[in-house]
């Protein structure tokens, strides 16, 4: 009974560390997301082609060393830019405005859903809802 005490206590307090690098992670991934988003829907209300768009995008990740990471980034940028040229190009200066809001809004919303989803998924491997610590976890 006290080893379960005991692992109970160590996975929670391993659990809310770990959550809170995680939000930290998924805050920061999701705040580029929408940045992402709002220049490529800002390149999109302009009237770039999409080709310049996205030369312009990618030019962010020249840089990176870690080729593992500069594809993530890659796949992200193309995924956003080809959501962006979805969209129509608006008349006024304040559908534009919206149209970008709206834009970089649902990139962000959707990017934190998914890690949260993510850790959803990873907490419950860890805890069963009666809150004991799944048997396989231990192994």
């Amino acid at each position: 009974m006290k080893k379960i005490a005991l692992c109970l206590l160590i996975a929670c307090i391993g659990t809310s560390a770990y959550s809170e690098t995680v939000y930290e992670l998924a805050q920061a991934h999701c705040k580029k997301a929408e940045t992402v988003a709002s220049l490529a829907q800002t390149y999109r209300q302009l009237g770039l082609k999409a080709s310049e768009a996205t030369e312009k995008l990618m030019s962010v990740t020249a840089n990176m060393t870690d080729q593992e990471a500069r594809e993530r980034e890659e796949k992200q940028i193309f995924f956003i830019i080809q959501d962006a040229y979805m969209v129509s190009v608006y008349p006024t200066q304040s559908m534009k405005k919206q149209a970008i809001s709206d834009f970089e809004e649902r990139h962000y919303l959707a990017c934190s859903q998914s890690f949260q989803n993510k850790i959803n998924s990873k907490e419950k491997t860890i805890l069963l809802p009666d809150g004991t610590i799944n048997p396989e976890y231990l192994k």
